[in-house]
């Protein structure tokens, strides 16, 4: 943009933010298009020569004393940052795919009239601030490709097999071109790619290509746990989780940061325990509870992603919130955080409270109530078919399951009237479910009172709402797995799951499951995908499901009493042989080693001063933890 001669601002047509239809079409990050034969491109490099600029106005006060004093409130207030500043770390971009145009050299030459294409290889996903440099060229056009993964069909190629997939309409495109001149392009926003194609088509003169650096960038997680086994998937895995959570950090927690850049409840509530297990960095989590708190609705529920706009209203979203809230509290035992949101709780109850119908069920929620990328849901975007014909099972039992953390959080900070009616309302969605969703038949709960379709969610909300004995429990479960037209939990949901497995006593199930996540290794991805088959995004944090596991489940290393100076140890070795690593906490390091010895497993832990704790062997027996080393011999675990 240039002013005219009366000051007023002209538009140059010199520079575009784009749209990718299919990528982003009405979210995510913008791709530039820019022509620097219209406009100064140099004014990066270090000896620009910028006293000609104008200097800066002062256009207003952060802060003054008259607005502060009347109450009168601006439009962006200052307030302290409650998170580390985002890291940026420099990089160059050294292995290409196939035949290597630049190998050694620090740059290539392509001459007048001529075509060169480069393909980059980051290694992983990665986040950065692309930095390429030019010289000369004048006209050449300049397009950067970026992409997570080279797709043929609905995944018939690995993720970096270049010889036979292609980019299709999974990459972002800038696209430049010269002016002739020295030019440091680097694009406002940062980038996300595994892979990067770059073209370069010069006009009439030579163009001079460095090789691409970046810096690359992200929330300072620093992940401190680990985990080792003898199963070899154990360790990978283990650390393909953690690279996706890192890649789905930045200001805010994200769904995933090639497409939406989006900080959603239900991947927020998912990526926060997630985090707990490999960190002890609580403030992301706590910042986001403040941001779903701050999107709160006048009708009663939280924004679907926020910060955000335009508002998007995801209803059982608000579900999420609440059960993230109860999480939290159990890992950092702050009263006052739940003090400050649980009016929030009680405004999502009391919504869904008012859409119970006719027949003693949550019904006709509005807005978009998700619940998983399911394929048999996929013409209903994701919705349960069964709330098309009236009540969904599986919303109701979210909803009783959020009573029961309402109760939770309301009983923690002393409003025990009000727990207790949250109790009597969460038994009173039990029984009608009971009634009138049970198939004698089948041994499951369908998904509507007159809907016949059966799901391992369904049952997985039924278990953790304490519907059935843990006998019944287990065998309702073992159906999930066994019977072929039960429809799974896809990576999004497969933490419930998995939890009504553990809580039912049948843990080893969820083998079934952790085989998506295995085999995700031979398809040589270097992150978790949205989805286990066909998957739009590669990179989806709430898909990093087994660093909980392996850590919080497998290693038993649990922190959720709402006292993070104590840990619970109950290990569940149903599915891996061994197990040694390390959790970290505030008081220091919990390492712990375990191995099978003849007819019993050798439990070795130490834990630092300042963490007391206990050991819950296989058959419920407690035993006290001491500071250092404790050596537990458990025969029950064969």
């Amino acid at each position: 943009m240039r002013h005219c001669g009366w000051g007023c601002p002209e538009l140059d047509n010199t520079w575009y933010l784009t749209k990718e239809p299919v990528v982003n079409g009405n979210m995510g990050a913008l791709t530039e298009k820019i022509d620097y034969r219209r406009t100064f491109g140099d004014w990066k490099l270090a000896d620009f020569d910028a006293s000609s600029w104008r200097e800066g106005e002062k256009l207003d006060m952060v802060k003054s004393g008259f607005e502060m004093h009347f109450g009168i409130l601006k439009t962006f207030m200052m307030e302290e940052r409650p998170i580390p500043l985002l890291y940026e770390r420099p990089d160059t971009l050294e292995k290409e795919l196939g035949e290597a145009v630049m190998g050694d050299s620090d740059y290539v030459t392509v001459e007048p009239g001529q075509f060169c294409r480069l393909l980059f290889d980051a290694g992983a996903v990665t986040n950065a601030y692309m930095r390429y440099e030019t010289e000369g060229g004048r006209d050449a056009e300049l397009i950067f490709t970026y992409f997570e993964k080279f797709t043929k069909g609905i995944d018939e190629v690995k993720r970096d097999d270049y010889l036979h997939g292609e980019i299709g309409k999974n990459g972002q495109v800038d696209s430049i071109v010269l002016n002739g001149e020295k030019l440091l392009y680097e694009p406002f926003w940062y980038r996300t790619m595994r892979f990067l194609q770059i073209e370069i088509r010069a006009a009439k003169e030579p163009v001079r290509f460095r090789r691409p650096r970046l810096r690359k960038t992200g929330y300072p997680l620093n992940p401190g746990s680990y985990v080792k086994s003898g199963v070899t998937w154990g360790e990978q895995v283990y650390d393909m989780c953690v690279r996706t959570l890192q890649s789905c950090m930045m200001e805010t927690y994200m769904d995933c940061p090639f497409w939406e850049q989006m900080q959603y409840p239900m991947d927020t509530r998912l990526q926060a325990l997630f985090t707990y297990v490999c960190s002890v960095d609580t403030k992301l989590a706590c910042k986001a509870l403040q941001d779903f708190h701050d999107s709160m609705l006048p009708m009663g529920l939280i924004q679907g992603r926020a910060p955000s706009n335009p508002k998007q209203i995801i209803s059982t979203f608000s579900l999420h919130y609440i059960f993230m809230l109860a999480e939290y509290y159990r890992r950092i035992g702050d009263k006052e955080v739940l003090k400050l949101y649980r009016a929030d709780a009680d405004m999502i109850l009391e919504y869904y409270d008012r859409h119970i119908g006719a027949l003693g069920l949550v019904e006709n929620l509005g807005y978009w109530d998700f619940v998983d990328w399911q394929e048999a849901w996929q013409n209903s975007a994701g919705r349960p078919a069964a709330v098309s014909k009236g009540p969904s099972t599986i919303i109701n039992l979210m909803y009783g399951k959020a009573l029961l953390d309402g109760a939770e959080i309301n009983e923690a900070t002393g409003r025990e009237s009000i727990a207790g009616e949250y109790r009597d309302r969460q038994r009173s969605i039990a029984n009608r479910i009971r009634e009138l969703c049970w198939d004698a038949a089948r041994g499951m709960y369908r998904e509507g009172p007159e809907y016949r379709e059966f799901s391992q969610h369904a049952q997985s909300w039924a278990v953790l709402n304490g519907i059935l004995p843990k006998e019944e429990a287990a065998e309702l479960m073992r159906r999930t797995f066994e019977e072929k037209d039960v429809l799974r939990c896809y990576f999004s949901t497969c933490y419930e799951l998995f939890r009504a497995c553990e809580e039912a006593g049948c843990y080893g199930l969820t083998r079934q499951q952790m085989d998506w996540w295995i085999r995700l290794l031979e398809e040589h991805c270097t992150t978790c995908p949205e989805t286990p088959s066909n998957s739009r995004s590669e990179c989806h944090a709430w898909s990093a499901l087994p660093m909980y596991e392996l850590i919080a489940v497998m290693a038993g290393m649990r922190r959720e009493q709402g006292r993070p100076d104590r840990v619970e140890i109950r290990p569940h070795m149903d599915y891996v042989p061994d197990l040694e690593g390390r959790m970290i906490t505030e008081y220091g390091d919990v390492t712990f080693c375990y191995e099978p010895e003849e007819s019993w497993m050798r439990y070795e832990m130490a834990l630092p001063e300042g963490l007391t704790g206990r050991f819950v062997k296989a058959d419920g027996e407690a035993v006290e933890l001491k500071t250092g080393k404790n050596v537990i011999i458990d025969s029950q675990t064969f």
